[in-house]
């Protein structure tokens, strides 16, 4: 028996529109498809979500615990909230 500890999620932003209407399958199997060609099956991940951007530092960075909270679903209060409801998929 094995346990897992903590779930991939892989927060995308595509170069063309972003899937608004539900979850495109085609493209979210094809992004894990290739995930496992690249990386492995162990880096397969279990939730993907898109959005126009993501929510970076002055420098630029992401942030990597910005977005923890998110797949947490804790509360979060931002000046841009927009970006925070897409990787919520509730926009």
């Amino acid at each position: 028996m094995t346990c897992k500890g903590e779930s991939i999620f892989a927060f995308v932003v595509l170069c063309g529109e972003r899937p608004t209407d539900g979850i495109d399958e085609a493209l979210t199997a094809g992004l894990r498809d290739r995930v496992v060609k690249q990386i492995d099956s162990s880096a397969k991940p279990d939730d993907i979500r898109f959005s126009d951007n993501l929510p970076k530092t002055r420098s630029g960075k992401i942030m990597h615990r910005l977005l923890r909270t998110i797949v947490a679903s804790k509360e979060i209060t931002l000046e841009n909230e927009a970006i925070i409801l897409q990787l919520q998929d509730k926009a």
